[in-house]
């Protein structure tokens, strides 16, 4: 039975399945039993383990009935302990709280007694030390000429200690004048053979009287005549570095680098060999040692400030920032390294390390502040080293193409100097400045393409363009040019140029974002762990969002590291507007970062790239809209339309439309727009270039049509856009049709049959593109084929300005 139930020990399970175990239980079956005779062994067992359970529940529930008895006799024997004990606790409660009452005024009395006695003792105190201050007072001068200055040292400790218990005196303030000028007069004895232990780096003897200054409490004069006995040596050291260098170098801009990387060199040495002598005679050598450096730097002669200054003053334009960069590049790594070694003996004090980054980055505060203006006067001056002129066209696009990788080129070097000059705490001026460039670029190929259309003879408004204005017409200078399809290639290329610049931005905007988002957090990231940071915030989504309390008050974290000197926070020296527009940038940068929905840097640049690429496809339509327009200029005042033919004047239909040729001018007008698709195959093709898909798709073109949300949704990758091309123009000529239509003065009843016979040409080769014809040319097509005896009937149907126009052009009386 045993073995049966471990067979059947899947029915304990909590997820057992009868479906499964059936399955797997016939499944297992000896090969050489029948399944029924299987099923009738596993029913057979499965009775008999019911009947083991069922027993074996008999059997536990009688054992259980039979101990029920004897539990609750043992329960009650539990209660009954359980009441005698608590009436023993409240006895005891009461005993308690008998004797309190008893003995309370006792007690208050040996109180009132201790509080006396305490009194006395500090009474005696205060004798006792009254007496060992005159003693004390009295013995000094006899201790000052004979005693060594150890042993002054112990009796004006003794003296300071005595002081301390006669605080409350009334003489304390003389008592305390008379100490300090004993102490005075112990300083004045030491400092000169302590400034010659300082020099000579005698460490006995620069202990002892470490020892002596600490136990007086003079520590802060002891520091002093450290700082003092090596910042006077070290000053000396940039006098001559600074005299030396200048006359042996004849380019001091180029030169300042160099000498002040040599400075930085041996502060450091001066560093590395101080920290460790110091460690032996301060008791904590770091803000000593931060205090000496940052009092050098703010004392040296000439300033540094006004050597960088000296060294950028008459720079051009372009090599300002550049020459700054590298300036400050020397002092970043200065500042590296010592943030470095002082990371190694760092102890949680950073009022010392914030006036030494003060004191090392002073210097470049104001241009740091000044960033963006300088920034944009480098783009704006590199800018204008880039040819955009306007001579020939072809040379005019291929100068134009050429400008656009030199732009995001300068565009790079401008987010390397941010990096590299304000460690991206300059990054919104950074974008200011992008934008400033970029718009003035904008504006420039903008003013390019408008002076090709002069020279094209377009004009800014082409009536193709337009509604119902004729100023687009081509001037008599290039009615007879461009038939060969120059323009509209190299037109092509334009917008191919201007689709490069939508890619080169997209790739640039990514690496801004993604260069912006590492420095930005690492930068927030460590500058927050340093009291020279005004966000005081913690981490990179703190800084973005949470720096203000609700009562608006700024917070401030703990301090935690000295990594202000590499990550300096300029913000301190200027007015919040900076900081709050990085904190905003940071949140920006956290939001593109985390967010699948797309977003931009450069909202400005981009919305003028993408109208710059409107103008580009509006300047290729217009080229081929202008060749239509010749073909159609006098076609309003040719003879045949008031010619009388050998028809009958009354009836519009006499004579059959199909009987009736076109006329030159629509076959012409025709011809050239079936010309179209071979000229614009290279739109049309795989070929295309990453950076003309995207400006065709980017790009808008006049009388183009807006496509639905399910033909949106069908729509391949990449769009047919010859036949989008194909299509503006053809409704584009339509309209144009239509206005030079009604502009003829006068149609006999031939002439109506002609014009209606070109019209029913041109809607059938405007079929050929997929394009039907527009209203105004259907109501056109509706006035001119009805009779003259039956227009009034159109008349509620029909807009009523062409409705009065084609009845004055058919003589009809409205």
């Amino acid at each position: 039975m045993a073995t049966a139930s471990s067979a059947f020990s899947k029915f304990s399970e909590e997820r057992f399945d009868p479906k499964d175990w059936i399955n797997a239980a016939l499944r297992n079956k000896d090969p050489q039993q029948g399944l029924d005779n299987h099923a009738s062994t596993l029913v057979m067992k499965l009775q008999m383990i019911i009947q083991e359970v069922n027993n074996a529940l008999e059997e536990t529930s009688l054992q259980a009935v039979q101990s029920l008895p004897r539990v609750l006799h043992d329960v009650e024997a539990v209660r009954q302990e359980a009441q005698l004990l608590r009436e023993q606790m409240q006895i005891v409660k009461d005993d308690i709280r008998k004797v309190e009452e008893e003995t309370h005024q006792s007690m208050k009395h040996l109180l009132q007694l201790d509080s006396i006695k305490t009194r006395m003792q500090d009474a005696r105190g205060a004798l006792e030390q009254a007496g060992k201050w005159a003693t004390l007072v009295s013995d000094m001068d006899s201790v000052f000429s004979s005693q060594p200055p150890r042993a002054i040292a112990a009796k004006l400790s003794a003296m300071r200690q005595s002081l301390d218990v006669l605080r409350d005196v009334s003489d304390y303030d003389e008592r305390a004048l008379l100490l300090d000028g004993y102490c005075n007069r112990l300083e004045a004895q030491l400092s000169t053979p302590l400034l010659e232990a300082f020099t000579s780096h005698s460490l006995d003897v620069a202990r002892d009287y470490a020892d002596i200054f600490t136990s007086i409490g003079r520590s802060e004069q002891l520091q002093s005549y450290y700082i003092r006995c090596h910042k006077a040596s070290l000053l000396q050291c940039w006098a001559s570095l600074h005299e030396r260098l200048a006359t042996e170098v004849d380019n001091d801009k180029k030169a300042i680098a160099h000498w002040l990387a040599q400075f930085y060199d041996e502060l450091l040495s001066v560093w590395h060999a101080e920290v460790v002598w110091c460690h032996q005679v301060l008791p904590s050598p770091h803000p000593v040692l931060c205090s000496l450096f940052s009092q050098t730097l703010n004392s040296l002669q000439p300033s540094l400030k006004s050597c960088v200054s000296d060294a950028v003053r008459g720079s051009t334009e372009t090599d300002t920032m550049p020459q700054l960069i590298v300036i400050r590049e020397v002092t970043l790594r200065f500042a590296k390294q010592l943030e470095n070694s002082i990371t190694s003996l760092f102890d949680g004090d950073l009022s010392a390390v914030k006036d030494l980054a003060d004191a090392v980055h002073s210097p470049y505060v104001q241009y740091l502040l000044d960033y963006e203006e300088m920034e944009k006067t480098f783009l704006v001056a590199t800018l204008a080293n880039i040819r955009l002129d306007v001579v020939g066209l072809m040379d005019t696009v291929r100068w134009v193409a050429d400008s656009v990788p030199k732009v995001f080129d300068t565009s790079e070097m401008a987010l390397q100097h941010c990096i590299g000059f304000t460690s991206a705490f300059g990054a919104p001026g950074l974008l200011q400045a992008l934008e400033h460039m970029f718009h003035q670029y904008c504006s420039r190929v903008s003013n390019v393409v408008d002076t090709v259309r002069t020279n094209a003879g377009i004009n800014t408004s082409s009536a193709a363009s337009t509604t119902g204005s004729s100023t687009g017409l081509p001037s008599e200078r290039s009615a007879a040019v461009e038939e060969d399809w120059t323009q509209l290639h190299n037109g092509v290329k334009l917008i191919e140029a201007c689709g490069d610049l939508l890619v080169h931005l997209g790739t640039f905007e990514e690496r801004l974002r993604v260069v912006l988002t590492t420095r930005c957090s690492t930068t927030l990231g460590e500058s927050s762990m340093s009291v020279s940071s005004p966000t005081s915030s913690l981490s990179f989504e703190d800084a973005a969002t949470a720096t203000t309390t609700t009562s608006g008050e700024r917070t401030q974290p703990q301090a935690a590291s000295p990594s202000c000197l590499s990550f300096y926070n300029y913000f301190v020296h200027q007015e919040s507007n900076k900081q709050t527009a990085f904190r905003r940038l940071t949140s920006r940068l956290q939001t593109l970062t985390s967010s699948t929905v797309s977003g931009t840097l450069l909202p400005m640049t981009r919305r003028q790239m993408l109208l710059l690429n409107d103008k580009a496809h509006l300047y290729s339509f217009d080229v081929i809209m202008a060749q239509l327009q010749r073909r159609l200029a006098d076609m309003a005042s040719l003879p045949v339309w008031s010619s009388s033919g050998d028809s009958d004047e009354n009836s519009a239909a006499s004579v059959p439309a199909f009987s009736l040729a076109p006329l030159d001018y629509i076959q012409q007008v025709t011809e050239c727009l079936l010309s179209l698709p071979q000229e614009l195959e290279h739109i049309g093709g795989s070929d295309m270039s990453p950076a003309l898909i995207a400006a065709l798709k980017a790009g808008n073109l006049p009388h183009s049509v807006e496509e639905t949300e399910e033909s949106f949704d069908e729509a391949p990758a990449t769009p047919n856009f010859t036949d989008q091309w194909l299509g503006s123009f053809a409704r584009g000529l339509l309209e144009l049709f239509s206005r030079t239509v009604l502009k003829i003065p006068k149609l006999s009843a031939y002439g109506c049959r002609q014009l209606l016979a070109d019209i029913t040409y041109l809607c059938k080769v405007i079929d050929a593109f997929g394009v039907s014809p527009s209203e105004d040319l259907q109501h056109i097509q509706n006035l001119l084929s009805i009779s003259i005896d039956s227009y009034a009937e159109l008349a509620p149907s029909v807009p009523r300005h062409l409705y009065s126009q084609v009845a004055a052009m058919r003589g009809v009386a409205s």
